[in-house]
């Protein structure tokens, strides 16, 4: 008798031809991924119990009706290990779970811009939409994903329905591929097969009809970041058969590290900076397009070209036309001596000396999480052998979590963010070479909940919220980009 070890499992997905019918082919090499941790599995058998009416106590069989199965896998959030716009590995299965696949797009224009993250830019002849995910490391491109919507990008120009920014420029080129939130998903059929010893032959666990729900977690600086998943769907027969081995490998992880580990909650990037980087009205260029007035903060330390910073402004000797004492600040970083205010106007620069910008200072937090709370809603079907014709996506609602350090109100005030209802972005970049980085980039937040805890005795909050659409766009919460 063959045994089977669950060390050994392993897990393809393939989209389906027809809805809730079963792929029967599968190729070695088709649908490879690298599983973490052991997979589980359990079954949902529709039990009907008798209970007819008799003297004495004893029970009779019940009937068996429908059967639904579940299937959990955890992946690592890595590049594909070849290049920046080949494919990873966990594309098909998370693809099942209710994202969409298309290649990112870098648009070279004349820049800096304030286009917000998940904003659609409209080209201006053909009308095509794209979503807008944020900056390239060189700060002179745009990067976007691929025309959501027939007609192609056949000129240079692209226009946000928000900021009404507009990129004039050279034409895309592919940066990357991109996954994104999706409303209507291809049902897959997933197979979890535990080969015996001689590694040929063994048991597969079938479901038909999949979709999936997915969690992404990321547990500190230098750990890797996972998707945990979960397929749903009608569990098919579990008889041994001859199936292909699937390849199992961590060749296409290699490089895995961060090269960016904060994130920003509320708009407030979560760096090591703490200090007053004061300027004059002299220093202030203001500009036509009312959000794109710089500073010169010679040596700012705010964070790489790109990146955004929440600051307090403090009112120096003479005001500043559009900026009020006390304030938040939005701040974009241009280069190293200089930022951009992206959230006010600042009409009139004025005369005045020793005005400040403080940024947040460093909020330390271990972890930081958002699932997806998909609806998994069985199809019932009484044509179906198994009950079901397959398993739907009902809707979807991203919580994330994270636990930073309790901090004073000055420092950041979370209690007010919450009540305000205040919105934010969250991002965070992966790993250093060619096809082994990972980006991810989170439209907008907002607060749901803000409560005491405690870590290591130390003080800590733990803090709830919500993911959301940005604009009139559509399927935009986020992004997973790999470049």
């Amino acid at each position: 008798m063959a045994t089977h070890l669950t060390r050994r499992a392993q897990l393809g997905v393939q989209p389906e031809g027809t809805e809730g019918v079963f792929e029967t082919t599968w190729v070695t090499g088709d649908y490879t991924m690298t599983l973490e941790d052991i997979p589980t599995w359990s079954s949902e058998t529709r039990l009907f119990d008798r209970r007819p009416v008799k003297a004495d106590f004893s029970t009779d069989p019940a009937l068996v009706g429908g059967r639904l199965g579940t299937v959990n896998a955890r992946f690592m959030l890595a590049g594909s290990g070849g290049g920046a716009t080949t494919v990873p590995g966990w594309s098909v299965p998370l693809v099942a779970c209710g994202w969409q696949q298309g290649t990112a797009q870098a648009w070279t224009g004349t820049g800096p811009f304030t286009f917000t993250p998940g904003e659609q830019l409209t080209q201006a002849t053909s009308n095509a939409t794209c979503l807008f995910i944020g900056y390239d490391p060189s700060n002179t491109n745009v990067v976007i994903t691929t025309p959501e919507t027939s007609g192609t990008f056949d000129t240079n120009t692209l226009t946000g329905d928000i900021s009404a920014e507009t990129v004039v420029g050279t034409s895309g080129t592919d940066f990357g591929i991109v996954h994104w939130p999706d409303s209507a998903v291809t049902s897959s059929s997933a197979r979890l097969f535990y080969p015996d010893s001689d590694g040929t032959n063994g048991v597969p666990i079938d479901l038909a009809g999949a979709r999936g729900d997915w969690t992404m977690t990321v547990d500190g600086v230098g750990q890797p970041v996972y998707l945990d998943l979960t397929f749903r769907g009608k569990l098919n027969s579990t008889t041994g058969t001859s199936v292909a081995t699937v390849a199992s490998s961590l060749d296409n992880f290699v490089g895995l590290g961060f090269i960016d580990s904060g994130w920003q909650i509320m708009g407030a990037r979560l760096l090591d900076v703490d200090r007053d980087e004061t300027f004059d009205g002299g220093d202030i260029t203001v500009n036509s397009d009312p959000t794109l007035d710089t500073v010169t903060l010679t040596a700012h330390g705010f964070g790489p070209v790109g990146t955004t910073q929440v600051v307090t402004y403090t009112e120096g000797t003479v005001a500043v036309t559009g900026l009020t004492d006390g304030q938040l600040v939005t701040v974009r970083v241009t280069d190293a001596n200089t930022v951009e205010v992206v959230s006010d106007d600042i009409t009139v620069a004025g005369a005045g000396t020793g005005h400040t910008f403080t940024p947040q200072s460093l909020i330390c937090q271990t972890s930081f999480s958002i699932t997806s709370n998909t609806e998994l809603v069985p199809r019932d079907c009484s044509q179906d052998a198994q009950g079901y014709k397959s398993v739907l996506h009902g809707g979807r609602n991203l919580i994330g979590r994270s636990d930073p350090e309790m901090v004073d109100s000055a420092t950041h005030n979370f209690f007010a963010e919450l009540q305000n209802g205040s919105t934010g972005i969250a991002d965070f970049k992966l790993g250093s070479a060619a096809g082994d980085r990972v980006w991810v980039a989170v439209s907008k937040v907002a607060y749901r909940d803000v409560s005491g805890s405690d870590r290591n005795t130390l003080a800590t909050l733990d803090t709830s919220f919500g993911v959301h659409r940005q604009g009139v766009a559509v399927d935009n919460e986020m992004f997973i980009v790999t470049y």
